[in-house]
C-alpha cells in the first residue's frame, strides 16, 4: 500500500470533476451530460435516462476479465438488494462494449469530502445524527451480508436535504477480485486489515471506518496523519489517538465515548455491530446516557487511588468497617431467625405433647413456659437487630449530611461509590415497616444532598431520581403533621430541586406545580410562625420565588419571571440570598431577542437595572466572591453577569466583592 494511495480520488456518485475536453462515450439508451468522477475503476457521469426521462448516475466500470463482470454482476445483485434511505440505491445493471453499465441513483448534494472542506468541522449533535445516519444504511448492508471494507468520507454522499447516503459498496474489492486485501484510504481502514493480522473483511471493519468519519468530523482533523505510509500504518496499529476533547473542550464527553469505542484497537472491544453504533448515537441525541463508557468506573477508580495514596486507604479501610458492620447485622438478624423457626418447632412440639397425655401435664406446661421465655427471647434479639440495623442507617444518613456541610460540590473526578452505597442501604431500610417518620425524613434529606452532589457533576437523570424518591419518602409525613416544621421544610426543598432538575432537563412546564406547592408550603408556615421561625420561612420563600423565576424564564415567560424575582427580593434574608436574585435578574436580561426591538430594549434595560441594584444590596451587606461553600456553578466564577461583565458598574460591583 503505498504512500500516495491514502490521497487517491474517490469513484464516487455525484461529486464532479472537470468536464475532459474530449467527447462524453455513447451509452444505449442513456444521454450522457457530463463527467462527475473518475478513479482507478472507472467513472461516473450524469446521465439522463430516456424513457423514463429522470436523472441518473452512470457508472462505467471496466472489468479485467469475463469474470470480474461476473463477479460485479453477482456483486450489484446483492447491493441492490438493499434497499435503505442512506444508501445509494441501484436501478440497473448492463455491459456495453466490455464495461460493467451501472444505473444508480443521483444525489446532488456532493461529498462529505467537501462538506468538511467547507465548514472545517462539525458540532455534536449535527455529526451525531450524520454519523447515526451512515450507521444505519451500513447495517442494512450488513444485514444482507454485504461489507463495504471502504468506508470514507468520498464515498459518503449528502443530498439536498444533508441526509447521508453510502456509495460504492465494496466495488473495488470486488472488481480487483480482492476478498481480505483493502483497497481504500489506508487512514480509514482498521488496524488488524492494514497490519496483515488478517483477512477478513468483517463488520468490526466498518465500525472503525465509522469511528474514523466521526473523529474528522467533530475535530476537523483525523485520528492518525503522516505524509509516509510506513509511519502511518505504525500509528494506525499501535498509536492511542489524541482524545477529541483535548481537541475541541466543549465537545459531550459521551460523544467522545462512542467515537473512542469504535477506535478500539482490539475489534472484539468495539461496537459488535453498526446497529448499536447507531443506537448509542440515538441516545446522546436524545440526551440519555450512552452504553459506551471510556475508561470503565473501575479504571478511574483505580487511577484515583493511586494519585490518592492516603485519602484511598483511609476510605477503604472506613468502607471495610462499613461493610463489617452491616455483615454483622445481618448474620445477627439471620441467626435471631433460625432461633425464632427453632423456637416456634419446640412449642408445637411441646402442645403436642399435652394433648396426647394429661398424665404429664404438669410438666408440659412447664416445658411450654421455658419455650415461651425462648421464643420471646428470640423475639426480642430480633427486635434489637432490627433496631441496630435502623440505628446504623440513620447514621449512614447522618454521615451524608456532614460530608455534604463539608463539601457539598465534589471535583467532578471524585469517586461517588461510596456514597451511592450508602443511599442503596438507606433505600433499603426504608422499605421496612419498623421505620419511623424521623427516620424517613433524615433519609429524604440524605437523598437530597447526595443528589445535589450529583447535580453538580452533571448527572441529572440519577439526581431527579434520587429528588422523587426523597419526595415519595417526606411527603405522606409532612400530610400526616402540616405544622411540624422539619418534614413541610424538607418536602418544601424536594419539591423545590426536582422542579429546578426539570428545568434543566428541558421539562420546564412540568416543573411549575413542583416550585407553585413548595411556595403553599413555605407561605403556611410563615403565617403559623413567629420571631426567628417567621424568618426561617421567609428565607425559603425567597428561594422558591427565585427557582419560580428560573422556571418562567426558561418557558419564555419573562414578566411573570420578573413578578417572581420581586417576590424573592422581598423575602430575602441575607447577602446569599440577595446575590442569588441579583443573577436570576442578569439571566433574565441576557434571555431578551438580540438585536432587541425598542420595547425589548427597554424590558432588558429595567432587568439590568434591577440586578445591579440587587448586586448592590448584596455586596453593601457582606456578600464575598468567591461566594459561600453552598452557592451554585454560576455564582462560583459569577457566569450569570458574564454577558454584562463589560458593564462598568457590574464590574465596580465585583471588584469591590473580591477585594472583600
Amino acid at each position: 500500500m503505498s504512500a500516495d494511495r491514502t490521497h487517491a480520488p474517490d469513484v464516487t456518485v455525484g461529486q464532479p470533476t472537470a468536464t475532459p475536453a474530449g467527447p462524453l462515450p455513447s451509452v444505449p439508451g442513456y444521454q450522457l451530460i457530463r463527467e462527475l468522477s473518475s478513479g482507478g475503476i472507472g467513472s461516473v457521469y450524469e446521465a439522463k435516462q430516456e424513457g423514463l426521462g429522470r436523472t441518473v448516475a452512470l457508472k462505467l466500470v471496466r472489468g479485467n476479465d469475463s469474470k470480474a463482470l461476473t463477479r460485479l454482476h453477482a456483486h450489484a445483485d446483492s447491493v441492490a438488494s438493499v434497499c435503505h434511505p442512506n444508501v445509494v440505491q441501484i436501478y440497473d445493471y448492463a455491459e456495453h462494449e466490455g464495461q460493467a453499465v451501472l444505473t444508480l441513483e443521483f444525489v446532488p448534494g456532493g461529498t462529505l469530502v467537501e462538506r468538511l472542506q467547507d465548514i472545517g468541522r462539525m458540532t455534536g449533535r449535527p455529526a451525531a445524527s450524520l454519523v447515526a445516519g451512515i450507521a444505519r444504511g451500513l447495517a442494512a448492508c450488513h444485514a444482507q451480508q454485504l461489507v463495504h471494507g471502504e468506508l470514507k468520507p468520498g464515498n459518503i454522499l449528502l443530498d439536498e436535504s444533508g441526509e447521508p447516503k453510502i456509495g460504492d459498496v465494496g466495488f473495488a474489492r470486488c472488481v480487483q477480485g480482492t476478498d481480505g486485501y483493502v483497497m481504500g484510504q489506508p487512514v480509514y481502514v482498521a488496524p488488524e486489515l492494514v497490519s496483515g493480522a488478517t483477512r477478513f473483511v468483517g463488520p468490526g471493519v466498518d465500525v472503525w471506518s465509522l469511528g474514523v468519519i466521526l473523529y474528522e468530523c467533530i475535530t476537523g482533523r483525523r485520528p492518525f496523519q503522516s505524509d509516509n505510509s510506513g509511519a502511518l500504518i505504525q500509528a494506525i496499529c499501535h498509536a492511542t489517538p489524541e482524545r477529541p476533547t483535548q481537541i475541541v473542550p466543549e465537545l459531550p464527553r459521551d460523544l467522545e465515548h462512542v467515537c473512542l469505542k469504535c477506535l478500539a484497537k482490539n475489534p472484539s472491544h468495539r461496537y459488535h455491530s453498526a446497529t448499536e453504533v447507531a443506537d448509542d448515537l440515538n441516545r446522546f441525541l436524545a440526551g440519555e446516557a450512552v452504553h459506551a463508557r471510556v475508561p470503565v468506573p473501575a479504571e478511574r477508580l483505580v487511577r484515583w487511588a493511586r494519585r490518592n495514596k492516603l485519602v484511598a486507604s483511609v476510605a477503604a479501610g472506613t468502607l471495610i468497617l462499613t461493610l463489617a458492620g452491616f455483615v454483622g447485622s445481618v448474620f445477627m438478624w439471620q441467626r435471631t431467625e433460625k432461633q425464632l423457626l427453632e423456637a416456634d418447632a419446640a412449642r408445637l412440639t411441646a402442645e403436642l405433647q399435652a394433648e396426647e397425655t394429661t398424665k404429664l401435664s404438669t410438666q408440659a406446661e412447664r416445658t411450654r413456659s421455658v419455650e415461651q421465655k425462648r421464643a420471646e427471647a428470640a423475639v426480642a434479639s430480633q427486635e434489637q437487630a432490627d433496631r441496630t440495623v435502623l440505628e446504623f442507617a440513620g447514621n449512614t444518613a447522618d454521615l451524608i449530611g456532614l460530608l455534604f456541610a463539608q463539601n457539598p460540590q465534589l471535583p467532578p473526578d471524585a469517586d461517588t461509590k461510596q456514597l451511592l452505597d450508602s443511599v442503596d442501604l438507606c433505600r433499603r431500610v426504608a422499605a421496612s415497616k419498623l421505620v419511623t417518620p424521623q427516620l424517613r425524613v433524615r433519609f429524604s434529606t440524605a437523598f437530597v444532598q447526595v443528589g445535589e452532589i450529583l447535580e453538580h457533576k452533571g448527572e441529572l437523570a440519577e439526581a431527579s431520581e434520587l429528588y422523587r424518591e426523597a419526595l415519595a419518602l417526606v411527603r405522606p409525613i409532612a400530610a400526616a403533621n402540616p405544622t411540624e416544621r422539619t418534614s413541610v421544610s424538607q418536602l418544601s426543598s424536594a419539591l423545590a430541586h426536582q422542579a429546578a432538575i426539570l428545568k434543566q432537563l428541558g421539562q420546564p412546564a412540568d416543573a411549575v406545580p413542583l416550585v407553585l406547592e413548595a411556595l403553599k408550603l413555605d407561605q403556611l408556615g410563615m403565617l403559623s410562625a413567629e420571631g426567628e421561625e417567621r424568618r426561617f420561612w421567609k428565607g425559603n420563600l425567597s428561594q422558591r420565588w427565585e427557582t419560580l423565576a428560573g422556571v418562567y424564564r426558561a418557558m419564555g415567560k419573562r414578566a411573570d419571571s420578573k413578578m417572581a424575582l420581586d417576590e424573592a427580593k422581598g423575602f430575602a434574608q441575607d447577602a446569599y440570598q440577595l446575590r442569588l436574585v441579583a443573577g436570576e435578574f442578569a439571566l433574565l436580561a441576557a434571555s431578551v431577542p438580540s438585536p432587541p426591538s425598542a420595547e425589548e430594549a427597554k424590558e432588558k434595560e429595567q432587568y439590568l437595572t434591577d440586578a445591579i441594584e440587587t448586586l448592590r444590596a448584596a455586596v453593601i451587606g457582606g456578600w464575598r466572591f468567591p461566594t459561600a461553600r453552598n452557592a451554585r456553578p454560576s455564582q462560583i466564577d459569577n457566569a450569570d453577569f458574564r454577558p454584562f461583565k463589560d458593564h462598568p458598574e457590574v464590574k465596580k460591583l465585583l471588584a469591590e466583592a473580591a477585594k472583600k
